[in-house]
């Protein structure tokens, strides 16, 4: 009886002495991960491998190889630092990055949607005009075409040159021809080109139109719409320019006829 009980008392120190080692290799194992992870916790970060210039395109860094992947501890990551050159697709360097520099999200902006869609010619600017439905050709102007420009004068005088000239008011007048439309935010397209010819065609409200303007017709055009009135016409297909003779078109019309 006591020779069981003492191999019993042996077994349970034996026991006992393997459960206490296993747990011994399991705080240490931990401790040698927890150690590892502390030395490998860096984190990779895009870093500018020359001077990047503002208005550089994410594709263009990525293309022309202007930035690396460098590794960097905790502390010394920049806010908003990007990590993946995935992430410069649709953007662009917002302000100058200097060489060795980390990439930021405040250092980037994304691209403009228009992109190389809207080329605005040479001496010309974008300016955008919005007409009501009609008086801006009902939908039937798109990108590309090109349009004749009417001021439509509700306030004129008479010459200031000249005291028996009657006072033109109001009148409408041709003042720019050919204009090239670069957008439009509505076109609504022609009954004979949908399917169902007894489909009746849509109707909108007011359509935005993106002009190629240079300086001084931008000011005419700024101004016609600020303070007058615009009427659109939609020129053909290489339209030379054309034009009309004297003031424009008074009222009453039917007295002139």
């Amino acid at each position: 009886m006591a020779k069981r009980s003492n191999v019993l008392v042996v077994l349970g120190i034996a026991f006992f002495a393997l459960g206490a080692a296993i747990v011994f290799l399991l705080v240490r194992d931990d401790g040698a991960t927890v150690r590892a992870g502390a030395a490998g916790g860096s984190t990779q970060v895009l870093v500018a491998k020359g001077d990047i210039p503002a208005g550089t395109t994410g594709d263009d860094v990525v293309a022309q190889g202007l930035v690396e992947a460098k590794n960097f501890e905790p502390g010394q990551i920049a806010p908003g630092a990007v990590s993946s050159t995935a992430l410069l697709a649709g953007q662009t360097v917002a302000t100058d990055i200097a060489k060795g520099a980390q990439l930021t999200s405040s250092s980037l902006r994304p691209s403009q949607v228009r992109g190389a869609s809207v080329a605005i010619p040479e001496g010309k600017q974008g300016v955008a005009v919005q007409l009501d439905f009609v008086p801006g050709v009902a939908g039937y102007v798109g990108a590309g075409d090109r349009i004749n420009m009417y001021s439509v004068v509700r306030n004129g005088v008479p010459d200031p040159n000249s005291k028996d000239d009657p006072p033109c008011n109001p009148r409408v007048n041709l003042f720019l021809s050919n204009v090239e439309v670069l957008d439009v935010s509505a076109e609504v397209a022609p009954r004979r080109a949908v399917s169902d010819q007894q489909q009746e065609r849509v109707t909108g409200n007011a359509i935005t139109y993106l002009l190629a303007l240079d300086p001084v017709e931008a000011e005419r055009v700024i101004f016609l719409t600020s303070n007058e009135g615009l009427y659109l016409t939609l020129a053909g297909e290489n339209a030379p320019p054309v034009s009309t003779d004297g003031p424009g078109q008074c009222s009453p019309v039917a007295d002139q006829v």
